[in-house]
């Protein structure tokens, strides 16, 4: 199977996951709804990231390893804390929001909490779908993550830019 598949399809999945935690309620039952919607997530997210920082150093000049695996490393922390910061504000934004429309409901808190996680993993849904469109844009078609024994390698970049 194809990098581009794998990163595809991971991103995919995880985007199944990110709409499943968006409709847990207040009431949900954990095993019913969260458990399997984290469980697709981190099937996702391991087949899409775990390719992707494996092609990153692809087509890399043996003494640029290093770096290139650097910047791998640097990419992923600083994308993720970004992420995760945005979605926060999301959260929290939407949570506030719900406070201050729905005052003085009892319950209102956990209603309101639910309501503003559910509005974070709806646009983290977004960001997977988005990224999966990306990647299967750049990401060339027929890498693959290895080469076979004999086989010609293909130094070019993986990814189409212009």
């Amino acid at each position: 199977m194809s990098v581009r598949t794998l990163v595809v399809i991971g991103l995919a999945i995880s985007a199944v996951g990110a709409v499943l935690l968006a409709r847990t309620g207040v009431h949900t039952d954990y095993a019913a709804l969260p458990l399997p919607a984290l469980i697709l997530i981190g099937v996702g997210m391991g087949l899409s990231v775990v390719v992707a920082i494996g092609i990153g150093q692809q087509g890399v000049d043996p003494k640029d390893a290093g770096t290139a695996g650097a910047m791998n490393n640097v990419s992923q922390q600083i994308g993720s804390a970004i992420g995760v910061a945005v979605i926060s504000t999301l959260v929290a934004t939407a949570t506030i929001h719900y406070l201050t429309s729905h005052p003085a409901i009892p319950g209102s808190a956990a209603e309101a909490t639910v309501y503003g996680f559910s509005v974070g993993y709806w646009w983290a849904a977004g960001v997977y779908v988005a990224a999966a469109v990306i990647c299967g844009l750049l990401i060339r078609p027929k890498t693959y993550a290895h080469h076979h024994a004999g086989a010609e390698r293909d130094d070019e970049p993986i990814l189409v830019i212009g």
